[in-house]
Formats: structure tokens, C-alpha cells, sequence
């Protein structure tokens, strides 16, 4: 009998080993799960919720950047305008370089010159809320100039061609031509007025 309790003893003993073995396997286990395992897990969430959270940053500048791109063309554009405003309307001080154009225009279409004079001018305003009193920069101006020459028909024509294809905004405002015969190839006397406009 004394066997069958050892035995007994033994096997009590070795069922004990096995419940502390599986505890002990359980809570091991349960540790690495709760501090490797969990927090891996924890670092894997925040990366993704960083990461979704990177892509809604990106996708948003992308579309500022897009917007910025649009602004950049928009802004290359207008200074273009502008370029071609400053061209049309010159600064006051570029009147001479518009009276030596309209010299070389008369004289590239053979013209033989009188006079060119300024005659007159005038004051238009830029801004209709600006009072009559006060002149401000930007208020746009003409000059009345005065053209006495002499030359054929088609030599005024290719001079008065050559002004209206000019970048400068020159108005013809009066045209008297005088011709003894009104032969297209006789000498004529003109006297045109024009009407330049500029920036003060």
C-alpha cells in the first residue's frame, strides 16, 4: 500500500507541476502579450493614425499648392498686362521717345516735316472719385501735338499705317490735306493733329 501512495504521491506531485507549469506558461504569456505584444500594437495604431493623418496633410497641400501654381500663372499674366499697359501708356517722361517714334515714322515713310508741336493739354482723370482740386500719380493725360509735312498720298498713308500699328496709343484727331491737283502722286501739304495719351 505504501507503493500505491507513493505512486499516488508521485503523481499528485507531478499534476501539481503540470497546473503550476500551465499557470505559470499563462501568465508568462499574458506578460509578453501585455508588455511586448500590446505595445507594439499601441506604437502599429498611433503609426497609422499618423500616417492617415499625413495623407489629409498632403492631400491638403497638395491643393494649396495647386492653388499657388494657379496664383503664380494668374500673377505671370497680369504683369504681362501690365507690361503691355506700360507700353500703351507711357510714363510723362517718355514723351520725347514718342515724339523721335513719330520722327522716324514720318521719315521712314519719306516725308518732308515742317514742325511737330505740341499744341495743348489735358488732363483726364484715372479715378472718377477724385477730386478736381487734387492730381494724384496714375491719372492718365494726353498731349495735343501739332504734324505739318509735305509728301505724296501713299507716303501719308504708310506714315498714318505706321501709327496705327504702334504699340503707343496715339489718337489722330483732325487730317487736312491740301493738293493743287489731287493727283495721287502730286506733292501734298498735311497738317495732323494727334492726341497722345500717358501716365503722369
Amino acid at each position: 500500500m505504501t507503493d500505491f501512495k507513493n505512486i499516488d504521491l508521485k503523481l499528485q506531485k507531478g499534476r501539481d507541476y503540470v497546473i503550476v507549469a500551465v499557470v505559470l506558461a499563462f501568465w508568462i504569456t499574458f506578460a509578453f502579450v501585455l508588455f511586448v505584444i500590446k505595445p507594439q500594437i499601441d506604437a502599429d495604431l498611433a503609426l497609422k493614425t499618423q500616417l492617415e493623418q499625413a495623407k489629409t496633410n498632403n492631400s491638403s497641400l497638395q491643393i494649396k499648392l495647386d492653388s499657388l501654381v494657379k496664383l503664380e500663372g494668374k500673377l505671370a499674366e497680369l504683369k504681362e498686362k501690365q507690361k503691355q499697359l506700360n507700353t500703351a501708356l507711357p510714363q510723362e517722361q517718355q514723351i520725347d521717345e514718342i515724339l523721335v517714334q513719330l520722327n522716324t515714322m514720318a521719315v521712314g515713310s519719306k516725308l518732308l516735316i515742317k514742325n511737330l508741336t505740341p499744341i495743348e493739354s489735358a488732363t483726364v482723370q484715372a479715378q472718377q472719385n477724385q477730386s478736381q482740386n487734387q492730381e494724384t500719380s496714375g491719372s492718365i493725360k494726353t498731349l495735343t501735338l501739332q504734324f505739318n509735312g509735305k509728301g505724296t498720298y501713299p507716303q501719308f498713308k504708310s506714315f498714318l499705317d505706321a501709327v496705327e500699328k504702334n504699340l503707343r496709343i496715339i489718337k489722330v484727331t483732325t487730317l487736312d490735306l491740301k493738293s493743287p491737283a489731287g493727283d495721287k502722286e502730286t506733292t501734298i501739304e498735311a497738317t495732323i493733329t494727334f492726341e497722345i495719351y500717358y501716365m503722369s
